[in-house]
């Protein structure tokens, strides 16, 4: 696990390195997590993995999220964003 420092916000970023967890693709491979919390974003979770596919998910203060996949070949499997209350 990778810890990055605090930046203006006060946030900070994990970096965590994974195996065999499934890509949106359907192959089970490893890739990257990333973590973060500051003042714009109440919670970033971006995962990319080795093959390419990508899972970015990304909770706002105002109670909004947003959740986009994006398979390894570009095309984009969901891109949803729920307003929230």
């Amino acid at each position: 696990m990778l810890m990055l420092g605090a930046k203006d916000g006060g946030g900070m970023t994990t970096k965590i390195r994974f195996d065999n967890e499934q890509a949106p693709c359907g192959r089970v491979i490893g890739g990257e997590r990333a973590r973060d919390r500051d003042d714009d974003c109440l919670l970033m979770d971006h995962v990319r993995y080795d093959c390419g596919c990508s899972r970015l998910h990304d909770e706002f203060h105002d109670g909004s999220m947003r959740l986009r996949v994006v398979h390894h070949s570009g095309k984009i499997i969901m891109d949803e964003l729920d307003a929230g209350e």
